[in-house]
């Protein structure tokens, strides 16, 4: 009897391994515990014809063998339950598109002036926001001491030669100093005032310009 209860474990444990599905998992409950022809219920009952000392022997092990089975198959049941609700994700669906924002309004505008500016034969010239006094003022014929680089009027980086530049122009300084004419350029970007901020001013705004130098 002792070992008829353990091939049949082992059995049970190799049939229960490769089992991928419900269907599979109930034919395997079927043949080892269906109260008519169960392999472990045919065996629980042989105990009626054994010796009262085998009974209390092997009584035990066989209710602890019938035990184990259920608890593997309920097991196994939600195991299969939980890959089962994996595989119904399709990943293969098509997302609903992210909520994607908008340009602001003066990114938009500048994009469309370029365009045409363009489309007239200018280039569009770029520049850094943090400028030199030398391309700001100097080479615009604004000496020291004219009230446009007064404390009240400019924002200095580093007083008297780092400062944002007030206005795009500083672009058009290197962009005249680096390269020959014929030129044909628009310059846009954000200058900046040492302006207090209330409802009609701002201590930074955006400027729009270009110029046109022909040969001499």
């Amino acid at each position: 009897m002792q070992s008829r209860i353990n091939q049949l474990s082992q059995s049970f444990i190799q049939d229960l391994k490769p089992i991928s599905n419900i269907d599979k998992l109930e034919t395997l409950r079927l043949k080892y515990l269906s109260k008519k022809n169960g392999l472990t219920i045919l065996l629980m009952q042989e105990l009626p014809k054994l010796s009262v000392d085998d009974k209390k022997k092997f009584g035990p092990l066989l209710n602890q063998l019938k035990s184990d089975q259920l608890s593997a198959i309920k097991s196994k049941i939600q195991e299969l339950s939980t890959k089962n609700q994996e595989l119904s994700i399709d990943l293969t669906i098509p997302v609903s598109p992210a909520p994607a924002g908008h340009l602001h309004p003066t990114t938009t505008i500048i994009r469309e002036m370029n365009e045409f500016f363009q489309s007239q034969g200018f280039s569009i010239g770029e520049g850094p926001e943090i400028e030199t006094a030398e391309y700001n003022f100097r080479k615009l014929n604004l000496p020291k001491g004219h009230p446009a680089t007064d404390l009240q009027d400019t924002l200095f980086v580093t007083e008297p030669n780092l400062l944002l530049r007030t206005h795009t122009s500083s672009i058009e300084t290197r962009i005249m100093t680096d390269n020959q004419p014929p030129l044909r350029v628009a310059s846009p970007g954000k200058v900046y005032r040492n302006e207090t901020i209330n409802a009609t001013n701002s201590s930074f705004f955006y400027q729009y310009q270009g110029f046109v130098i022909d040969k001499g």
